[in-house]
Formats: structure tokens, sequence, C-alpha cells
């Protein structure tokens, strides 16, 4: 049980958002250490900037990942506001043809 207590994490395998979380978690007051261990890996400049530019090449690749799928949708939407609209014609009986002339 002792060695569960004495276990300090590898701070320098966490991403940036894990580190970010760990900073805004970790009680300062008892573990005074590990919380500036996470504050200077979060203060590495070095060390995001590969991370920072796989998540932007992952933004990029999944940019129109979610066109077909909206595409669907858009499509389904007007087909269902279509029979609405039909259905509404014949219930209340609107004609749209211009009989003014």
């Amino acid at each position: 049980m002792s060695e569960l207590m004495d276990y300090a994490p590898d701070f320098s395998t966490y991403s940036y958002k894990e580190l970010l979380e760990a900073k805004r978690y970790i009680n300062r007051e008892e573990y005074p250490e590990r919380y500036d261990r996470v504050v200077e890996l979060l203060k590495d400049p070095d060390r995001w900037q590969k991370e920072q530019t796989e998540d932007a090449i992952g933004v990029e690749a999944n940019k129109y990942a979610t066109f077909w799928p909206r595409f669907w949708a858009a499509v389904i939407d007007s087909l269902i506001l279509g029979l609405i609209v039909i259905v509404e014609r014949l219930v209340f009986g609107i004609d749209l043809t211009n009989d003014d002339k």
C-alpha cells in the first residue's frame, strides 16, 4: 500500500491537454513539487510546437469529414418539410396557382 502512496506520475509523457487538466486538479499544498513540474512542462514552448502542428494537420484532414452526413441530413429535412407543406395545402385548401388575371 505504501508503494501506491509514493507513486509519482511521469508528467513528461502527458499531452498538453492532460497537463492542463493535471494543473487544474492537482493538490498544490500536498504535492507542490508535482505542481511545479507540471507548470514547468507547460511553459516549455519547444515541447508543444510539434503537438500543435500535429493538431493543425488533424483538423485540416478532418475539415470535410462531416460533409456527407450533413448533406443527407439536409436532403431528409427538405423531404420532410416538403411533405408537411403538401399536407397543409391539402388540409387547409391552399391553392398556390395565380388566378388573379
